[in-house]
């Protein structure tokens, strides 16, 4: 048994959460990345020609017949194609949103020609589509009453069941998005009308928010560790639930229930690796297990301002320098467990890692990387908020760091 880094720490969500009107996203970011959220000059064009590609897409919904043939078939590709390419829409939603408020500090006369709103109807119809969805869950993690001899979600409108009570890793990052979308853009969907904003907010209320503050919800939701050992799904959800719960809830005892439980939930993650920081899952797993803590570790700095950061536990840093310690070279890991033999690692963030832990030898892999051809991918669907924080780093932070060397046998 590992260390439950928060309950060891005497670390709790008392007094320590901000009110919404307090709240400032993208802080404390380490040496070398600046706080705030903003797109740097470089990223710029590929913002709005990222947008432009998007004008006149067609959206997919998940139709009933999906849920029913998952459940006859047990054949994931069919529905997840249609539910990536939504999501794939929704992560270039990101780009739509950096073409207005993220852009003004940097290009005001390019903003003005954005703001004509060419992009916000199309932001607008994908939005009111998700808010129109019966479920957030995917066919292949959808919970099915127990006397329901069908497939359907029966995460339904208020009235036919009172209340959603389960969330899966794609319903979390869903809120995430539409959290961060209503929080940049709320004002100018009021604009046309003041029903869009309201909307999503009650969506993210009634499908994430209270789902979770239920405690008696907690036995369907294994990821919160309550009543056993969990994976990946632990830090993937709760880093999304707090970032629904950051950028859209007012109710400060909402925002604090909300922190104290992924605080318990992070316990039980953290209490599940060993000193080294290894993942046991697999180097690809890293990205949505270590990388999703570093997304989380983020939010709840940012909600608490400051006031709850274990940046500075070995523990934390021995699990952001795995990816780093099985590097073989470029794109090669050891490939154990659920992994493949390459993998695509995003840069800007493995970066960051480095510059919040102190970590020099992140700093330098993420710059091994970059000069390998590594990706400096805007997008990342599944955790929202860490997609965003990439916007603003400086690509020639890359350049500024020591070239790690790929060891030699």
């Amino acid at each position: 048994m590992g260390r439950k880094l928060f309950r060891e720490k005497g670390i709790t969500a008392a007094g320590k959460v901000l009110p919404f009107s307090a709240f400032v996203p993208f802080t404390g970011r380490g040496e070398g990345v600046p706080d705030g959220l903003f797109v740097q000059s470089a990223y710029k064009e590929s913002l709005i020609s990222g947008a432009e590609k998007l004008c006149g897409k067609k959206y997919t919904s998940l139709l009933a017949s999906d849920y029913i043939r998952f459940r006859e078939d047990g054949d994931p590709v069919d529905h997840r194609a249609g539910f990536f390419q939504r999501q794939a829409v929704q992560s270039q939603g990101h780009r739509l949103r950096g073409t207005y408020g993220h852009v003004k500090r940097r290009d005001p006369d390019r903003l003005v020609k954005e703001e004509s709103g060419r992009f916000m109807k199309q932001i607008i119809d994908l939005v009111w589509m998700i808010c129109d969805e019966a479920s957030w869950v995917l066919p292949a993690h959808n919970l099915v009453k127990p006397d329901d001899t069908g497939a359907l979600p029966y995460c339904i409108d208020a009235g036919y069941e009172d209340a959603v009570d389960y969330l899966d890793l794609f319903s979390a990052a869903t809120g995430a998005d539409l959290a961060l979308v209503v929080y940049y853009l709320g004002e100018k969907f009021d604009a046309y009308s003041k029903a869009i904003a309201a909307r999503i907010r009650h969506e993210l209320s009634r499908r994430i928010l209270k789902p979770v503050v239920d405690r008696r919800n907690h036995k369907k939701m294994f990821w919160l560790g309550k009543y056993g050992p969990v994976n990946n799904w632990c830090p993937w959800i709760i880093s999304n639930v707090l970032t629904a719960a950051a950028f859209v809830e007012e109710d400060i005892q909402v925002r604090e229930d909300i922190v104290q439980i992924s605080l318990e939930a992070l316990d039980v993650f953290t209490s599940m690796y060993s000193p080294e920081g290894s993942c046991d899952e697999g180097p690809s797993y890293w990205t949505v297990a270590a990388g999703a803590l570093f997304n989380a570790l983020g939010v709840l700095y940012d909600i608490t301002g400051g006031k709850i950061s274990v940046y500075d536990d070995p523990l934390v840093k021995n699990m952001f320098e795995f990816v780093f310690r099985v590097n073989i070279a470029g794109k090669y890991p050891v490939c154990f467990a659920d992994s493949p033999v390459r993998l695509n690692l995003r840069s800007p963030w493995i970066y960051e890692m480095g510059a919040r832990v102190d970590s020099e030898r992140l700093r330098t892999f993420a710059a091994y990387l970059m000069s390998e051809g590594g990706s400096y991918s805007l997008g990342d669907s599944n955790k929202p908020y860490l997609a965003l924080r990439q916007l603003s780093i400086d690509p020639a932070l890359f350049g500024s760091a020591p070239l790690y060397r790929a060891r030699k046998f």
